[in-house]
Order: C-alpha cells, then structure tokens, then sequence
C-alpha cells in the first residue's frame, strides 16, 4: 500500500495511490519470509510512485506489523542465508534504517489485501482509501518506534550460521610413502628386506649388546620370504582388517573342522568362498588341500585385494615373467603363491596398463594394416 500525506496548515490529508499484492507461492514459506517479501514489494512500489508522480516527495516513511523484518533490517553485521539475503539487498539500496518504522496490525490496511473485503463493509473501505488516522495526525499521534529491539538470536532460521570445520590433514605415513615409492615388486621386496635388516639391526644397538657387528652380505632367501609376507599383510591389514580381527591365528597346519563352515556378515561375499584362514598373520585360502603334498604356498595361498597397489606389481611382475601373456597365463602363475580376489577382471584390469604390450599391439596393427594403406 503506498499513500500520499500532505501537509495544509494544521491539517494532513492522506489520499491512497496505489496498492499491489501478491499470491503466496505454492512452495510453502515461512511467515517471516513472506513480511520480508511485502517489505521487498514496497521499496519498488516508492521507486515507482517516486518516478512518476509529478510531486516533489519530502521523505519516504516504510511501515511493517513485522518485528522480524525490522529486525533484519536493522542488523548488518549478521550473516543472512540466500533468500533473506537477497532481498536485504533490495531494501538496503533504496531505503535506509531509520525510514522504517512498526504498525500495530490493527491499523495496517495492507492486511485487507491479503485477507479480502466484502462490499457492504464501507467502515474499512474508508480505512482502505484514506489510509490509518494516525497519518492524518501530526507525527506525535504516530505508533511508537520501539525504544529497543530484542537482538536477532543466532538461533533464528534465517541466520546463516558460521560453520566452522576442523580439516585434519593425515599425514601419509612413511611405510606407505615407501610401499608407492616402488614400481617393480622385486624392488620393493629387496628394499623392505634391507629395512627389516636395519631395523634388526638397531633393536640390538638398543639391547646394548657387547658384540654387536652388523650384519653384510647379500640378503638372504628367508630375508627375503619374511619381506614378501610383511608387504602381502600390509595389504590386507589395508583392505581386510576387520576380517583379519574376527579370525585367530591358526597352527602351521590347520584342521578343517577348526576352519569352520559358516561365516557371518563380517566377512564379505567375495572371501566367502575361500573360507579364510589366518596363519602367522597372513590371510590365506582355506580349504581341503591342507592334507595334500603341496607346499605351504600351493595348498594355502595368501589372499590379495582386487585393486591395490601390491597386487598390480605383483600382477606386473608375473606379467612380465610370463613374456607378457594373457591373463589366463597370468593368472595361473600367480595363484601358485597369491589369490587375488576377482582375479580374471583384477589381472585384465592391471595388463591394460603394460605400455610394452600397447606398442607391441600398435606396431602389429601397422604391419597388418600396411598392404592395405599403401593401396
């Protein structure tokens, strides 16, 4: 609602100009938005009578039955969320603070608007059209400005709280960074035996112990199977820990009745079937083999992920043992020591990335393809 008061004397008169509504949208808003929005739809009701009324205005008073909006408006330093924000904006470029001033709702036109009228109700058609009577009084019979308004509490819907995240940034640990570092399985195997020697080496030193020499020489065979079983529990202490932490360490020859025949749902669907066993720390394939003339690695081989670092190099290694073969080829000579679980697409998914056979293949595809380009 947007009125003219002017001044005659000791007399105001107070005359209706224009007037505009709005529809509440079918997507349901809060009470305060919904005052914010008329608060909104004033501002650019004044800019529009301001441009066109051939009258010199002497100021602009806003009026609202909404503590909430004054509220918002009054409060700068708050942080608003994007609806409220915006219209903020709004109000804030073409009006300012002190302009905006409460009406008790019962002296409010604005709210037949709203709430509709019926025609034999001439008493509020009056009120509609000449507007409240205080505007038609001096400003000392004008509604109070409150003398303080209660601070905006930091709970209300609209205050965009100040999220306030803790980043933890985990540091990589070094055997992680030195399992990455290594892109062929055979040197990484070396290098975590030469740790292990030194680490052996320095809980001696810290044993005091009088003839201490440390230890040269070339690593040995069982350095080098200790290195091996120590990286392959890295790996599944990385992907199957809470499988590990539900199964006991078994004897060097376990029996299948200990084995067990069920696995709850801690175990996952793909290790079902190979009824895991822990042995020396190492997750291994069960089974029915433990009484056959294989050897250890054979009747109970350790368990792989499917994707993991320490699987592609050993899939990589064997790879290239096997003079770059398919996967079948592959995968048969891993399983001699490994299981990798969903081995025909983990083995497939790791030879894609063998750059020797992606050559191999696009030199074979020239030479295929010459007689026919050279035509």
């Amino acid at each position: 609602m947007c009125y003219v008061r002017i001044a005659s004397g000791s007399s105001w008169c107070c005359r209706f100009v224009i007037g505009k509504s709005r529809v509440a949208p079918l997507k349901a808003l809060s009470i305060p938005r919904l005052e914010l929005c008329a608060a909104t739809l004033a501002t650019k009701i004044v800019q529009l009578v301001s441009s066109q009324l051939p009258l010199d205005l002497e100021r602009t008073v806003f009026w609202t039955d909404s503590t909430s909006v004054l509220q918002y408006i009054a409060n700068p330093s708050r942080r608003f969320r994007v609806f409220v924000a915006n219209r903020l904006s709004v109000i804030h470029e073409h009006s300012d603070v002190s302009q905006w001033r409460y009406v008790d709702t019962k002296n409010n036109p604005a709210d037949i608007a709203s709430r509709g009228l019926l025609p034999d109700n001439y008493a509020k058609t009056e009120f509609w059209i000449q507007g409240p009577v205080f505007l038609r009084r001096s400003e000392d019979y004008w509604p109070p400005r409150p003398a303080v308004l209660p601070p905006l509490p930091i709970s209300d819907p609209e205050v965009k709280v100040k999220e306030v995240s803790a980043v933890a940034l985990a540091e990589n640990p070094p055997f992680n960074r030195l399992i990455t570092y290594y892109s062929s399985w055979s040197k990484l195997v070396r290098a975590i035996a030469w740790m292990k020697r030194f680490q052996l080496f320095l809980l001696k030193k810290l044993a005091k112990k009088s003839s201490l020499e440390p230890e040269t020489g070339c690593l040995s065979v069982e350095e080098l199977q200790q290195a091996t079983m120590y990286v392959i529990r890295y790996a599944q202490d990385d992907v199957f820990e809470a499988v590990k932490a539900k199964l006991t360490d078994f004897e060097e020859h376990p029996c299948l009745s200990r084995v067990g025949s069920s696995f709850g749902k801690w175990c996952p669907s793909s290790l079902r079937k190979l009824r895991p066993i822990m042995v020396q720390g190492v997750l291994r394939v069960g089974g029915r083999l433990q009484n056959s003339g294989l050897s250890v690695d054979q009747r109970h081989p350790g368990i792989l992920p499917a994707r993991h670092h320490v699987t592609g190099l050993i899939v990589q290694f064997y790879h290239v043992q096997q003079g770059h073969c398919g996967t079948q080829s592959v995968l048969s000579a891993t399983r001699e020591k490994f299981w990798i679980v969903k081995g025909n697409s983990s083995v497939r998914h790791y030879l894609k990335e063998c750059r020797q056979c992606r050559c191999y293949k696009q030199q074979a595809y020239k030479q295929l393809m010459a007689p026919f380009l050279l035509r």
